[in-house]
C-alpha cells in the first residue's frame, strides 16, 4: 500500500513488493472450534436427553453450556469454589492467571446439585474412575461424538455459539461478553486502566442466556 501510493504520488517507479508475492506463503485461514447455530440448539437438547451414557457426563455438558466457561475449568473445579449465586474460579487455574467470577443462574445451581448428588462425596465437581481424579479431557467430547456430533462440533464450541447468539442480540455490551468468556482485553493500555468485572451486568446477561437455553431445550424436549 505505501509503495502504491508513492507511486500515484509520484515518489517511487515501481512497486518492489510485487516480486515478493510469490515467494510467501499464503496467510492460513483461522480455523474457528465447531459450533452450534443458534437454530440447531434444540435438536442438540433433543439429542442430549436423548444420550446413553452417564449421567454426570450429560450434565456436565449442560452446564458447559450454560456456564460459558473452558472445559479445563469445570473439569478440575472443586466444590469448595461453588457457592449459590457464584462459581468463583481460582487465578492458579485460568488460562490468564485472572480469578473469574461465573453468575450461577437458577438452571446452573440445580445443575451443579445435581453433580454434587452425583461426586458422591468427592471434593472434585466431577469425579473420574480413579479416586482423587477428575474425567478425562476427552470424556465430553467423546460423548458429543456419540450423539452424533463427530466434526461437526466442540465442547469449546460451545463458547463460540454463546458469543454469537449474546452479541447478536444487541443486548449486551461486548465487554461484557469478553469478560465472561475470561478474554483479556488485547490492548495493554486499556487492559491496564479497566479492571472492570461489569457483575451486576453479567449477573443479568448469565441470567437470559439461560433462559434461552432452557426455552430452546424445551422445543428439543417436544423433538424427542
Amino acid at each position: 500500500m505505501v509503495f502504491r501510493f508513492a507511486i500515484a504520488e509520484g515518489l517511487a517507479r515501481r512497486d518492489p513488493t510485487v516480486d515478493l508475492s510469490s515467494a510467501l506463503a499464503p496467510a492460513k485461514p483461522v480455523q474457528h472450534m465447531a459450533s452450534l447455530r443458534a437454530g440447531d440448539i434444540p435438536s442438540f437438547f433433543a439429542r442430549l436427553g436423548s444420550y446413553d451414557g452417564a449421567e454426570q457426563t450429560r450434565v456436565a455438558i449442560e452446564l458447559m453450556l450454560h456456564t460459558m466457561v473452558r472445559t479445563a475449568d469445570l473439569r478440575e473445579a472443586t466444590w469448595a469454589e461453588v457457592g449459590r449465586e457464584q462459581w468463583r474460579i481460582p487465578a492458579a487455574r485460568m488460562k490468564m492467571s485472572l480469578e473469574h467470577i461465573v453468575p450461577l443462574t437458577p438452571t446452573s445451581r440445580r445443575l451443579f446439585d445435581r453433580l454434587r448428588e452425583l461426586s458422591g462425596g468427592s471434593r472434585l465437581v466431577v469425579p473420574g474412575e480413579k479416586p482423587g481424579k477428575p474425567i478425562s479431557q476427552n470424556t465430553m467430547i467423546f460423548a458429543l461424538y456419540r450423539m452424533g456430533y463427530h466434526s461437526k462440533l466442540t465442547i469449546h464450541g460451545f463458547r463460540r455459539t454463546a458469543s454469537t447468539i449474546l452479541n447478536e442480540s444487541g443486548l449486551w455490551e461486548p465487554d461484557w461478553i469478553e469478560r465472561q468468556l475470561a478474554h483479556v482485553e488485547e490492548n495493554k493500555v486499556r487492559r491496564a486502566y479497566n479492571a472492570a468485572q461489569y457483575l451486576e451486568h453479567r449477573t443479568r446477561m448469565m441470567l437470559w442466556w439461560s433462559d434461552y437455553l432452557d426455552r430452546a431445550k424445551d422445543v428439543g424436549e417436544l423433538l424427542g
